[in-house]
């Protein structure tokens, strides 16, 4: 039986023109052997006239990244001049619950900027890999820093010095509201009042008044 199919291999083969390489002709034969043989050469033959290029890491990388994410925000260009008018690079694939950008390498989960910063210098990050930007999606190599963990907590407090009251990117009020919201409590008015009137929330008009934030003013 191993001798007749593979003489039927041989002659199936035999058979095929030079334009089966190409061009494919459903059952040309009346025997039904024949034909699945000849499926498989021209499958084989397709095989080795059209090879199968894989990938790099790189380019699979870098497919799913956005290249046209917005611009830093003011407090962030404030700590690092450098990055002001360089737009983010988002990740378009899988997050985490914090934001970070998700992805596979040999087998193993990574966060999308730490590979990022492989893909760039041939080495992973020595410590966190931070975010000059502060989107955890974003993975240009511009926009990152190998950093600690005080490193990050210093990061942190510098972006918020440089951006308090109306220039910090979570403001809701402006500096003549902050005032006005204290001399009404001082006269009397109740901070759940003051929270509706402004349409934020009574934790924030207690930290107002207690002088827990817009300590400036």
């Amino acid at each position: 039986a191993a001798s007749t199919a593979l003489g039927t291999a041989r002659d199936a083969e035999k058979s095929m023109t030079s334009d089966a390489k190409t061009t494919w002709t459903p059952m040309p034969y009346k025997n039904l052997d024949k034909n699945r043989e000849y499926q498989r050469e021209y499958s084989r033959r397709w095989r080795v006239a059209h090879p199968r290029t894989r990938k790099t890491v790189a380019e699979r990388f870098w497919e799913r990244v956005d290249k046209c994410g917005p611009l830093p925000r003011a407090d962030a260009v404030a700590v690092y001049p450098e990055i002001a008018g360089i737009r983010c690079w988002l990740w378009l694939g899988a997050k985490d619950r914090d934001g970070y950008g998700q992805t596979s390498l040999d087998g193993k989960s990574k966060k999308a900027h730490r590979v990022s910063w492989f893909l760039e210098h041939g080495a992973w990050p020595a410590n966190l890999g931070l975010h000059k930007c502060d989107v955890p999606g974003c993975v240009r190599v511009v926009h990152l820093l190998d950093g600690t963990a005080r490193d990050n907590s210093t990061d942190m407090l510098e972006k918020e010095r440089s951006a308090r009251g109306v220039k910090h990117w979570k403001a809701k009020l402006t500096d003549a509201q902050v005032i006005l919201v204290r001399a009404l409590y001082t006269a009397g008015v109740s901070q759940g009042q003051l929270a509706k009137r402004y349409k934020v929330t009574q934790v924030t008009i207690s930290s107002i008044v207690r002088h827990e934030n817009w300590r400036h003013l």
